[in-house]
This record gives C-alpha cells, structure tokens and sequence, in this order.
C-alpha cells in the first residue's frame, strides 16, 4: 500500500526528472501550488525542482525510505494524478513561470 505520485520537471531543453513520494502523494497537489506562490526560485529550473524535493521530505529529512528521483515514473497510484511541471512552455508573457498541469496522464 501507500500513497504514491510523481511529480514529473520538465526542463526548457526537454530533460525531465521525477519526484516520487510513496507515502505523501495525495500531499504533492498542495506543496506545488504552494512554492509556486511563495518560492522566488520559480523562473530557475534547477532551484525550483530542490524547493519542492526539498518541501516533500521536509519533515522526514533523515528517513532512507518514502522518497526519490528518477529520470523515469517510479510508481503511481491510479488515485493519484501525476503532477507535471513543464518549463518548455514557459515564456516572457508568463514571467519565465512554467506550466503546471495537476492531472497530468504522462506520455
């Protein structure tokens, strides 16, 4: 069991990593649009992706287990709906911010 979901970065040259939590994926929806409202590091790709790591292990920071980072989707719960952050459709209109799409079915 668990509560399993990615977040899915999308960098501007089309790279891409995943964030995955096992047990606080219900929780992901929440810590995105949260650091998307108060992090100044949106616009820079790699700073953003350490905030929200960053914010889903904040309470569990010596844990070995219940989270991790991948060039590929670990695991996820049908219940869930992965998180996409896409910086490849970012631009000057937007202020640099990615799109974020909540309900992201992967490729």
């Amino acid at each position: 069991m668990g509560d399993r979901n990615n977040i899915k970065i999308t960098y501007s040259n089309g790279q891409g990593v995943y964030l995955y939590s096992h047990w606080g994926g219900s929780e992901l929806r929440e810590i995105v649009a949260d650091a998307l409202e108060t992090s100044g590091r949106v616009t820079d790709e790699s700073y953003f992706a350490r905030v929200l790591f960053s914010r889903m292990i904040a309470h569990e920071l010596h844990q070995e287990t219940g989270y991790g980072i991948a060039p590929y989707v670990v695991d996820q719960d049908a219940s869930n709906k992965m998180i996409h952050v896409d910086y490849t459709k970012a631009e000057a209109l937007t202020g640099w911010v990615p799109q974020v799409d909540y309900r992201y079915e992967g490729e």
